[in-house]
């Protein structure tokens, strides 16, 4: 095989790798369930990030209610036997890693600060202080 094959081979094969890596949307999301109480809306989910790159988790917002106030809280055990919710700024995952929002202690959700039935509504992600953003329709 001549030089000039051997190159038109290798650059085929690099622009093959980039499309497979670039074709996936950088951020998948699955798992998504929630709970309403009387006073809140907790949503949980798994958050796949497809990128080589950090990825942190920064905001969210309800599109269908664009006043409600939403925030990412952990639950958090201050003392034996005894849990709360405190708000945090971001949950961040490493290159292709996932966060986790889920249940109970030490568990990360997003929190609507008011009960409602979120089934067929649009949640909008922020990441990486509001750069990146990823709709969800909560099923």
């Amino acid at each position: 095989m001549n030089s000039t094959r051997i190159i038109v081979l290798l650059v085929a094969v690099i622009l093959l790798v980039l499309l497979v890596l670039y074709a996936n949307p950088m951020i998948s999301v699955s798992n998504i369930s929630y709970k309403t109480t009387s006073t809140a809306t907790g949503i949980f989910m798994d958050i796949k990030n497809n990128s080589p790159r950090q990825l942190c988790l920064t905001g969210a917002r309800l599109l269908d209610d664009p006043q409600a106030m939403v925030e990412i809280h952990q639950t958090v055990e201050p003392s034996p036997g005894f849990y709360k919710m405190q708000k945090v700024d971001q949950v961040c995952t490493g290159p292709f890693g996932t966060i986790k929002l889920k249940p109970g202690p030490g568990g990360y959700h997003i929190m609507i600060m008011k009960p409602l039935d979120p089934k067929g509504k649009t949640l909008e992600l922020e990441f990486n202080g509001g750069k990146i953003k990823h709709q969800v329709k909560i099923p």
